[in-house]
């Protein structure tokens, strides 16, 4: 009975830079995605289904990035959290396009949202609405 409600579970990949320089930033969203993953689960779910998930560390490379969201889609993952670097979701994104999974990004380059890929949601603002709040939040 328990591989049935594993099968049932809704799949989720956490695909983030855990090492080198975005360690930091790839580092927070993991937390912020398990997190938002304990809470939906504690709550009963997605209509009764529990979300699994796994995560993987890109190494903050791109390439890497795009192997593991290769690895997340031929392992049927319902959605993919990550990558956080701008130049790790640029190489990704296409796989993710490919086999219509979502993946959502705190990417902030302008160019992400900017190619029209109906599978990338931005979690952060980009950088066309970022620097010029944080211009006139220096210039007081």
């Amino acid at each position: 009975m328990a591989s049935l409600a594993q099968a049932q579970d809704i799949r989720i990949a956490n695909i983030v830079e855990l090492s080198g320089a975005g360690a930091t930033s790839g580092t927070m969203f993991k937390n912020g995605v398990e997190m938002a993953i304990k809470e939906i689960n504690a709550a009963g779910g997605i209509l009764g289904r529990k979300i699994a998930y796994t995560t993987e560390d890109t190494q903050s490379n791109p390439g890497v990035a795009k192997g593991l969201t290769q690895k997340a889609i031929d392992k049927d993952t319902f959605a993919i959290f990550g990558p956080v670097f701008s130049g790790s979701i640029m190489v990704s994104m296409a796989e993710s396009r490919r086999a219509e999974v979502p993946n959502f990004t705190g990417g902030e380059a302008a160019s992400i949202t900017a190619q029209g890929n109906p599978y990338v949601f931005r979690t952060s603002f980009g950088q066309s609405v970022a620097f010029p709040k944080l211009a006139r939040y220096i210039n007081g």
